[in-house]
């Protein structure tokens, strides 16, 4: 991803200028004024977009940008800690992909078990099960 890691101070130094209003004035006119080759790299492709974020900006409280700088730093966070070691953990080791797959069998079946039967047709159901409905 082209996002730079989030670290504590940088997170701290982003928090404390977004708590000025004319620097996220500055920030919604940099977006409105950004190259489209370097806003492809965020995810973002159309210009009404671009348009409709940065007055979503410039009309954001400081408070609500506080707390989008505290969301977006756990969500880092966690994945930079948890999710991102997982994933590489499970493409690469038999070992971490093979119980993952029977965990979430397991779930699924905990969750639907009861009702799996009854979604094959009844031809194809063992005896036991030829039934129409749940006993």
């Amino acid at each position: 991803n082209g996002m730079p890691e989030m670290t504590p101070e940088l997170q701290k130094q982003m928090s404390e200028m977004m708590k000025d209003p004319a620097m996220m004035k500055n920030m919604s006119q940099m977006m409105k004024n950004m190259d489209p080759a370097m806003l492809a790299q965020f995810g973002i492709t159309d210009k009404a977009q671009i348009e409709k974020a940065a007055e979503a900006m410039e009309n954001m409280s400081p408070e609500t940008m506080e707390r989008m700088m505290k969301v977006a730093g756990f969500g880092q966070r966690a994945y930079v800690g948890y999710i991102a070691p997982f994933l590489g953990a499970y493409r690469t080791r038999w070992y971490v992909k093979y119980p993952t797959w029977l965990l979430g069998a397991a779930v699924f079946y905990w969750m639907f078990g009861g009702w799996l039967v009854y979604m094959v047709p009844t031809s194809l159901r063992p005896a036991q099960y030829r039934q129409a409905g749940p006993a």
